[in-house]
């Protein structure tokens, strides 16, 4: 995330795997302990589902072993994006188009007085200057405080689930598949108007005192594969203001659907796949497990 690929990279990872271990039985594990891993059939197709965290600490790893066997097992892996094939030169180009302002145009003349205020106080506190930021439009200098926030707190997205899976998966000789494109990611994130971007922005500033504890319940709850809990903390950072709600929805519910059609087209063909993606597409009622338990048995793995 240092390099300017890694960030670009973090985006796509952001907006949101599994890993290689013995064939095994699916359903083998007697344990009690739930993961963040699914897995339902349908007639020649196995399908693994893997919520996966986008940036996480060494110390983290190695996952269980559910996880390693099931990556393992699978012929073909799939990811939100596949960042192999990325070309840096055309992420670059893409995050300068959609992610900068041309001038005159630039930040100070889109945000309100209050997210102003927000951000000189930590412009401030990391030793920043405004002319660092002021060519950033909102959701992308969104973005690039989340990783900083993150980096601070020792996690990194280079130890990413799916980042990790997707390395090993291309060290293996794995069918790497994506589900959405690196262009599709950004077009979501910036196609919301100028207020929300706004809203967005001060919002998650208003929040820095409470990232460390909010991220402990996140990694607790994947830890305990309780991805209805994980949304439901999302969900909640929301609620002073309801206008983000309509984010939400095109960033998580609306890319479900599509998601979910997609893993269909998996389930309807034959072999074994890994999906790994965001775990907060995984919980709640419009989430891909819901969403795909309509047509298949699905089954939460435990360890």
């Amino acid at each position: 995330m240092a390099s300017t690929l890694n960030r670009d990279s973090w985006i796509a990872r952001q907006i949101t795997a599994i890993i290689l271990g013995l064939l095994v039985l699916p359903f083998a594990y007697s344990g009690d302990r739930l993961l963040c891993l699914w897995y339902f059939e349908n007639e020649g197709a196995r399908i693994y589902l893997l919520g996966s965290i986008h940036a996480m600490k060494p110390d983290m790893y190695p996952l269980a072993d559910p996880i390693l066997d099931a990556f393992e097992e699978a012929e073909k892996v799939v990811f939100e994006v596949d960042l192999m094939q990325l070309d840096a030169f055309e992420a670059n180009l893409v995050m300068q188009r959609q992610g900068m302002y041309r001038f005159p145009d630039s930040l100070q003349h889109d945000l309100r007085p209050e997210t102003m205020v927000l951000l000189n106080e930590y412009l401030a506190d990391k030793d920043m200057k405004m002319s660092q930021v002021e060519w950033m439009k909102p959701w992308y200098l969104g973005l690039v405080i989340a990783q900083m926030e993150l980096i601070e707190l020792g996690y990194q997205s280079d130890y990413g689930i799916d980042q990790y899976l997707l390395e090993l998966a291309a060290e293996k000789g794995k069918e790497i598949l994506q589900l959405e494109t690196f262009q599709e990611q950004v077009d979501i994130l910036s196609r919301d108007p100028i207020f929300i971007q706004d809203l967005s922005l001060r919002a998650s500033l208003e929040e820095r005192s409470s990232v460390k504890d909010d991220l402990e319940l996140l990694i607790e709850s994947w830890e305990q594969g309780a991805a209805d809990r994980m949304l439901e903390l999302t969900l909640a950072a929301t609620s002073r203001y309801p206008d983000l709600l309509e984010q939400m929805n095109s960033l998580i519910f609306e890319r479900n659907l599509r998601m979910a059609h997609k893993i269909r087209e998996f389930a309807a063909s034959s072999g074994t796949y890994l999906v790994v993606v965001g775990a907060l597409h995984m919980g709640g009622e419009k989430g891909l497990i819901q969403l795909l338990s309509q047509d298949f048995n699905v089954r939460q793995l435990t360890y």
